[in-house]
């Protein structure tokens, strides 16, 4: 039902993360070489969850700003339970109650499941659907909003700890257009290290997230360079600026790549 996208691994490529039903396995496949994709679900570690549920909305993205990308996943059942582990939905809905879930990426490709450590979100049972991200404060950080059958929008502010740790926010528009480039590939540069995103709100289950790119940075407190590949095609760069701050990009306003 929920589709990620992100690069796990650092290498460049996007990959899939795809959720399925309770009695299924979510699957994350892994590109490489670039346009073929292979089941890396067992090697990610994201077999050795705590539980499993029905997965709907889902998203891959830094939380804690180590430079890692991350899982989140909301989970609600389409089939009934024999027996409710739960009743706190009421006498219909607890038949179709799951625990949401989220996993720490290691920047890799390996995920560890952290679900119990987060009781705000992972503890209560809910009928999920719908999962978004944005920085909903303005403090860097990605927060989550979740949407459920039969219950209340709920909006969950980012505190996990960041100290010493930084990060970057890249929206990018074009002019011409009046209008944010969806679909365009941003990557920045800081050291040795490269993070890559796709700028493309539709993600998860049925929803839109905030049109800008999100990068977790860890220690790096300066960006070298930001290069985007715009939807028609055109390559640009454009210079590197202190992190911790959101910054908006037009095409244009860089120099021109020929690769």
């Amino acid at each position: 039902m929920g589709i990620a996208l992100g690069d796990v691994d650092g290498d460049g490529l996007f990959d899939l993360f795809v959720t399925h039903l309770t009695e299924e396995s979510h699957r994350l496949w892994k590109q490489g070489p670039r346009g073929l994709f292979s089941d890396h679900t067992a090697q990610a570690g994201l077999m050795e969850s705590s539980w499993r549920g029905t997965g709907f909305g889902t998203l891959l993205a830094d939380f804690d700003h180590d430079g890692a990308l991350d899982l989140g996943i909301v989970n609600g059942r389409v089939s009934a339970l024999p027996s409710p582990q739960d009743w706190s939905l009421g006498k219909f809905w607890s038949y179709y109650g799951d625990r949401n879930q989220l996993f720490a990426g290691d920047g890799k490709g390996r995920f560890r499941d952290v679900s119990l450590a987060n009781t705000p979100f992972s503890g209560h049972y809910n009928v999920g659907r719908g999962l978004v991200r944005g920085d909903i404060d303005r403090d860097g950080a990605q927060d989550l909003l979740v949407t459920t059958i039969s219950g209340k929008v709920r909006l969950f502010r980012n505190v996990a700890p960041k100290q010493g740790r930084h990060w970057l926010q890249v929206r990018a528009v074009d002019p011409a257009l009046n209008r944010d480039a969806y679909g365009a590939e941003v990557r920045i540069r800081a050291g040795q290290r490269t993070w890559t995103a796709w700028l493309n709100p539709a993600e998860s289950y049925l929803c839109s997230s905030e049109p800008c790119a999100h990068f977790g940075l860890g220690r790096a407190d300066r960006i070298d360079s930001i290069e985007i590949l715009w939807p028609d095609g055109v390559r640009e760069s454009f210079a590197g600026r202190r992190a911790d701050q959101r910054v908006t990009l037009r095409k244009g306003g860089g120099h021109r790549v020929n690769k």
